[in-house]
């Protein structure tokens, strides 16, 4: 007969599957500090399950084995992990290009650090996990499949593998359970400076393309059950708080999920578990037993944020002042790093606008990159009619420039003030922001070796076939796996959507991918 499954819910995107001879746990982010300097806290609270991750950490009757899928804090708590007194299990990491986590990990003293390729397995008693990296800079994230016995569960976390469900599907042959993200966690529309009705038209856009990305997977995937995860987090920062509570915005909870799916799945049989810390999916027979465990009902939420936060007040005490000499020491130091990064970036030529860094205890001066001149200077001039601007309190910096966080863990903050004109998104720019000088060669490289491929397919619009190149312009999604949405064919992994009418420019950026309609070549 076989073994019996059981999937217990850790919070935000962790996991632990186990049966009566493996036990997998994944990306235990348990820590009380929250991730990205206290800027997220898991929600709900799970700090209860660390007892339960160590103690099935502690089993040595069976196999162990911890997943962590990549480097945001959020996922890998390194903390957390060090805490824990009994480690002999097999920790398994990506093996991204860019070794960070194995970096991190260098001195973490476990039975076996086991970094795997992208596709690659590994065998344990009565099953196996295999893993699949997106290595597509600047993204770095991983996901993870497991068969113990004859079930299955996909992790996907918020790992955009959108335009690879096909392959996990055959992989996977029958799926049992499917967890993924359904909530947003980028700059834009958050950080950016908008009026309130185009902030929740962005907003609600750019939900509502996660959700139909997540609809698509479960149609393609076919699972029994699926569990959304990875988020959204709580914001118990005074400066962030307003996040927990805004009408519209891309930290869409449960229930707006909910209502989506239950109308745009109405011919599919899966099962929603909404699921809370603790909570389990016992995966015996042909369905799934759920048990929630606790969830928050949108009647409870603000009341638990409010008290949360008031558990949570000692983290935001006396840290953030800085002596005006330290805020000018900044911007120096933020002007040389800033060189640095320009020195690495070979495409600096396509940016047609400056960029503006200012901190906020100084907003009169602003690091200015001139990017068709590769300078930085400091500068107190009016913003031109076209310019990109960033403001961010000088503390939050600091910890950059002193190694502390990631430029693109700095973005994840989200302790930053963004306006931008033209309101076209530039990748060039974002790339220069979000990541740190050591990569930005390898990204122009990327880029431009995506740029030269050419293959093409055919879409058909408005009744009439067109000639498209295949792979988005952006980070390489395939737009074969792409889907149309009126006159827009749409990139699986970020939604850019691109006119077909138009000759295949991006509505949001300029980018083409060339349309030609048969007879106009």
């Amino acid at each position: 007969m076989p073994l019996a499954v059981k999937i217990t819910y850790l919070g935000h995107a962790g996991f632990c599957v186990e049966d009566d001879r493996s036990v997998i746990v994944m990306d235990p982010w348990l820590s009380p500090e929250g991730a990205f300097d206290s800027a997220w806290f898991q929600f709900p609270p799970n700090g209860h399950m660390a007892e339960f991750v160590a103690d099935r950490l502690a089993d040595s009757s069976r196999e162990r084995f911890v997943y962590v899928s990549h480097e945001h804090h959020d996922h890998f708590d390194l903390g957390f992990l060090e805490r824990l007194t009994s480690r002999d299990f097999t920790l398994v990491i990506p093996h991204f290009r860019r070794a960070t986590l194995l970096e991190q990990l260098a001195g973490y003293r476990c039975r076996r650090l086991a970094a795997l390729t992208d596709r690659e397995r590994i065998p344990f008693g009565g099953g196996w996990l295999r893993l699949y990296l997106d290595d597509s800079s600047p993204n770095r994230d991983s996901a993870l499949l497991v068969r113990m016995g004859d079930k299955t569960f996909f992790n996907m976390n918020d790992c955009k593998l959108f335009d690879r469900i096909d392959e996990v599907r055959e992989d996977a042959g029958t799926l049992d359970v499917f967890a993924c993200q359904f909530s947003g966690a980028t700059w834009h529309p958050t950080c950016y400076q908008y009026e309130g009705t185009r902030y929740a038209a962005i907003s609600k856009q750019k939900s509502f393309a996660k959700f139909e990305s997540v609809a698509r997977a479960i149609e393609r995937l076919e699972p029994a059950t699926y569990v959304p995860s990875a988020g959204p987090p709580c914001f118990l920062d005074p400066e962030l708080y307003h996040l927990n509570f805004e009408a519209s915005n891309i930290f869409s909870r449960f229930e707006k999920l909910e209502f989506y799916l239950k109308r745009r799945l109405r011919k599919t049989n899966v099962e929603l578990a909404n699921l809370g810390p603790g909570g389990t999916i016992d995966v015996a027979g042909d369905r799934a037993a759920v048990v929630a465990g606790p969830t928050v009902a949108e009647s409870e939420h603000a009341g638990l944020v409010e008290s949360y936060a008031k558990s949570r007040r000692e983290l935001f005490n006396g840290h953030r002042t800085l002596s005006p000499s330290a805020v000018e020491e900044t911007l120096a130091r933020l002007r040389l790093e800033f060189a640095k990064k320009l020195a690495s970036l070979s495409l600096a030529n396509r940016v047609d606008v400056p960029l503006y860094f200012a901190l906020r205890e100084r907003e009169d001066v602003a690091v200015k990159v001139d990017f068709h001149s590769r300078t930085t200077t400091l500068t107190q001039e009016r913003r031109p009619e076209e310019f990109y601007e960033l403001v961010a309190p000088a503390w939050q910096v600091r910890r950059v420039l002193e190694g502390a966080l990631t430029w693109e863990e700095f973005s994840l903050t989200f302790r930053v003030r963004i306006r931008r004109n033209p309101d076209i998104y530039q990748p060039v720019i974002h790339a220069f922001l979000l990541m740190d000088a050591d990569d930005l060669a390898q990204w122009c490289a990327a880029l431009e070796a995506l740029e030269a491929r050419q293959e093409r397919i055919a879409v058909t619009c408005d009744g009439r076939e067109y000639s498209v190149l295949r792979y988005c312009p952006h980070q390489g999604g395939d737009l074969a796996q792409g889907w149309m949405e009126g006159n827009h064919l749409v990139c699986p992994r970020h939604h850019w959507r691109f006119d077909i009418t138009r000759g295949g420019t991006c509505t949001s950026t300029g980018a083409s991918i060339e349309a030609i309609a048969p007879g106009l070549e």
